[in-house]
């Protein structure tokens, strides 16, 4: 689906709807909501200024996030590169927990368009379906020993390794097991990005 955003021109897949709220919305931001058995999604598109843009360089995003997590948040992936059509981009996800228990994943990406840079940001809440991918995943690799459970391998932050601070990524976060848990809420961030990075 096309959207105007603040006068640019952004493709965004299908699934996505806008609430009943968005008309109320000034037409520089965009809100679209979407649900899964799995997790409930809510993406907002917005313009950002000079002052507000992300850092190009992944690893100065990187240090900025790690600098800033707290007891419950962990960094999942950093990204950048450019779209189909060559617009620079860069985006990161962030691991969050929830009280009293479960996590939800915190997306922020810039778009470069020729009139200026678009923020993508979502909220992607974990629901009690989704902690069926950790259970699964960590049950077959303690079988096949790919863990070392007194060691704490399972928990690893993907960019500093023996960082102890915070919610850390465990591996059944890693990107290779989304296409078997499609509709958990990692697995559907990581999605809306490749298809924005396909259509745009």
């Amino acid at each position: 689906m096309e959207y105007h955003v603040g006068g640019m021109r952004l493709r965004l897949p299908e699934g996505y709807s806008a609430p009943a709220m968005q008309e109320q919305e000034p037409a520089e931001t965009l809100t679209l909501m979407k649900e899964t058995v799995e997790m409930s999604a809510v993406v907002t598109v917005r313009t950002v200024g000079p002052d507000e843009v992300l850092p190009e360089g992944e690893w100065t995003l990187i240090d900025r996030l790690h600098e800033g997590l707290g007891d419950r948040q962990g960094i999942i992936e950093v990204r950048s590169g450019s779209t189909a059509q060559g617009r620079r981009y860069i985006y990161s996800l962030v691991k969050n927990g929830k009280d009293p228990e479960g996590v939800w994943y915190e997306l922020n990406g810039d778009f470069c368009f020729e009139g200026g840079v678009l923020r993508v940001s979502g909220r992607f809440d974990e629901e009690a379906a989704g902690v069926e991918r950790e259970n699964i995943v960590f049950n077959l690799s303690a079988r096949m020993n790919e863990i070392d459970i007194m060691t704490y391998s399972w928990y690893q932050d993907p960019y500093e390794e023996g960082l102890v601070k915070g919610l850390r990524m465990n591996m059944s976060e890693e990107e290779q097991f989304d296409e078997y848990f499609p509709a958990h809420p990692l697995s559907q961030a990581r999605a809306l990005m490749r298809d924005i990075i396909e259509l745009n």
